[in-house]
């Protein structure tokens, strides 16, 4: 095997709590909560106990996804 068939976990960009993103990213949700507060102005104030849509998507381009990793974005909504 050359490596290219690794598994690819394909996530999509909908509306996320703290835990969840915590475990896309694969760390705790203390370490989650540190990067999110580093860039907290650039995605705006959480909503309840979820991330919506767009700040979600901006945390995805903000701070650097697993590898392993590959968007899908919804059109449906």
């Amino acid at each position: 095997m050359d490596g290219q068939n690794k598994k690819r976990n394909v996530i999509v960009i909908k509306q996320y709590t703290l835990t969840e993103l915590a475990n896309i990213y694969c760390v705790t949700t203390y370490i989650m909560r540190k990067q999110i507060k580093e860039i907290s102005k650039k995605i705006g104030k959480r909503t309840g106990y979820y991330y919506q849509t767009e700040q979600v998507e901006k945390i995805f381009n903000l701070i650097m996804l697993p590898s392993n990793i590959e968007l899908f974005k919804r059109t449906d909504a």
